[in-house]
C-alpha cells in the first residue's frame, strides 16, 4: 500500500473507529443504548475533529484516547480483572505512539 492511501485509511478510519469506542464508552457509563449510539455518532461526526483533519491529522486521531478511557473506566470498575490493566497499557500505549499531544 502506497504511503498515501495507509495515511488516508488510517484517518478516515478513525472516524468509524472513535464512533465505536464512544459507543462502547457511553454504554459502560451510561447503560442506555440509544444514548451511545447517539453519543457514538456525535463523537464521529465531530466538528471539530473535521478542522483538525484539514490542518492536524494527528488530532483528528482521537479513537486510542477514547479507548484507553473505556478500559480505564472498567478497569476502575472491576480491578480485580487483569485483563483490563492490559487494555489500559496497550490503549495508552496506543495514544502515545499516534500523538504526544494527548
Amino acid at each position: 500500500m502506497e504511503p498515501l492511501a495507509a495515511g488516508n485509511f488510517l484517518t478516515l478510519s478513525s472516524f468509524v473507529l472513535s464512533g465505536f469506542f464512544g459507543f462502547l464508552l457511553l454504554l459502560e457509563i451510561s447503560e442506555n443504548f440509544w444514548v451511545a449510539i447517539f453519543a457514538g455518532l456525535y463523537l464521529s461526526l465531530l466538528p471539530g475533529r473535521w478542522v483538525h483533519f484539514y490542518h492536524a491529522l494527528s488530532l483528528a486521531r482521537i479513537q486510542w484516547l477514547i479507548l484507553y478511557l473505556f478500559f480505564l473506566l472498567k478497569l476502575l470498575r472491576q480491578p480485580e480483572k487483569t485483563h483490563w490493566f492490559w487494555g489500559v497499557s496497550v490503549a495508552l500505549a496506543l495514544v502515545i505512539l499516534n500523538d504526544f499531544y494527548y
